[in-house]
C-alpha cells in the first residue's frame, strides 16, 4: 500500500472509529478472517460502510509489521 493510501486509511479511522474496531477484530481473527466472524460483533451496515477501510488498515499494519522481520533475515 502506498504511503498516500495508508494516510487516507488512517484519516478514515480517525473519522470512523468503527473502521478501527473492525480492523482490530480482523487482526484478532487473523488471515482468513471471514465476514461471518465479524458479523458476531458488527452489523451488516457497519461492515458495508467501513469494511473496506478496515481491511486496508489491517493490511497496512500487517505490512509494516512483517517488513522489519523480512529485512532481518
Amino acid at each position: 500500500m502506498s504511503k498516500t493510501k495508508a494516510a487516507v486509511v488512517e484519516t478514515i479511522t480517525k473519522l470512523h472509529p468503527v473502521a478501527e474496531a473492525i480492523c482490530d477484530k480482523m487482526r484478532h481473527y487473523g488471515e482468513g478472517c471471514h465476514e461471518s466472524q465479524l458479523r458476531a460483533h458488527f452489523t451488516k451496515e457497519q461492515l458495508d460502510a467501513h469494511g473496506d477501510a478496515a481491511r486496508d488498515l489491517a493490511n497496512s499494519q500487517w505490512q509494516r509489521e512483517i517488513a522489519p522481520r523480512s529485512a532481518a533475515r
